[in-house]
This record gives structure tokens, sequence and C-alpha cells, in this order.
């Protein structure tokens, strides 16, 4: 009995004391600059590179690595990485070149790889294109600006001619 006693006391209190410890989310950024122009040639085949197994994004889902992971993910970037899996043309200057088909196939392995590791895990969706916090707080600050600009004029503080000359002469 005694036996019994004292086993069931050093299993209580092992599992008391000797807990696993937590683990920490390891946050990943799949982020890019544009690698297009606005109708949609591409201007440099940089992103391919970067999308090979040693590139920049490529080391972020080819690298095996353990415990829990929360996917940070721009939507502009992996629809670049689409367009370019389903065949994409360079702009070099003046003439557009076919690019190589090396570029299309490492996009197709780079999407394949990422759904493969992201497929039981968090994926959140960053601002498009992920634009810069410096722009996003100027861009804030003005359109504050004018929001309290229009709305002082709605409840009726000063002429509107003095009050938006006042409120456009900062710009």
């Amino acid at each position: 009995m005694r036996k019994v006693l004292t086993l069931l006391t050093v299993l209580l209190f092992s599992n008391t004391f000797l807990t696993t410890p937590a683990q920490a989310v390891q946050e990943i950024v799949i982020t890019e600059p544009t690698h297009r122009l606005s109708d949609g040639v591409f201007f440099d085949d940089e992103l391919a590179t970067k999308l090979a197994p040693t590139g920049e994004l490529g080391l972020l889902i080819y690298s095996p690595s353990r415990g829990i992971k929360s996917w940070l993910v721009d939507p502009a970037t992996m629809s670049e990485i689409l367009a370019m899996s389903n065949g994409y043309v360079i702009s070099d200057g003046w003439e557009i070149k076919d690019a190589q088909v090396s570029g299309q196939e490492v996009a197709k392995a780079w999407l394949a790889q990422f759904l493969r590791v992201s497929r039981n895990e968090k994926i959140s969706v960053l601002t498009y294109g992920n634009p810069s916090k410096y722009w996003v707080d100027q861009l804030l600050e003005k359109s504050n600006y004018i929001y309290k600009c229009q709305r002082q004029d709605l409840i009726g503080r000063g002429a509107w001619q003095s009050h938006y000359s006042k409120c456009f002469s900062k710009w």
C-alpha cells in the first residue's frame, strides 16, 4: 500500500512541476514590392529569383521550421505570383520579350509549397500592396483634417469661403 501511495505522489508531483513550455507563434510575413507595370507586364525577373528555394520568399516556405506559424500575406504579392505562374512577359524598355519558362515553374512550385506548409495554420491578409506606414499616416492625417474642416462647416462655424481657404492653405 505504501508503494502505491508513493507512486501516486510521485506521479502527481511530476505532472504538476514538469509542464510543457508554451510555444510562441512564429509570424511569417510574405510581401514584396511590385514587379509589374500598370498593364500587368513584368518589368524584371527578380520575383522569380526571390521565389526560388534559396531566394528571400523561397526560404520562408522551403526551410523546415517547427512550431506554430501564423502567415501574414500581402494579396498584391500573391496576385503577382499567381500571374507569374500562369505565364508572363517582361518589358525591357521599349520591347516586350517572353520571360524564361523557369520563372513560371518556380512560381508554380512556390504556390504548391505554400499551400502544403500553410494548410492547417492561420493566414491573415495584409493591406493590399502593404503600403508604407509613413504614407498611411500622412494620408490619414490629411483625411482627418479634411473631415474636421467639413464637419466644422456643417455645424455652421464661419463663412465657407474663408473656412475652406483656411483648411486647404495648410496643404
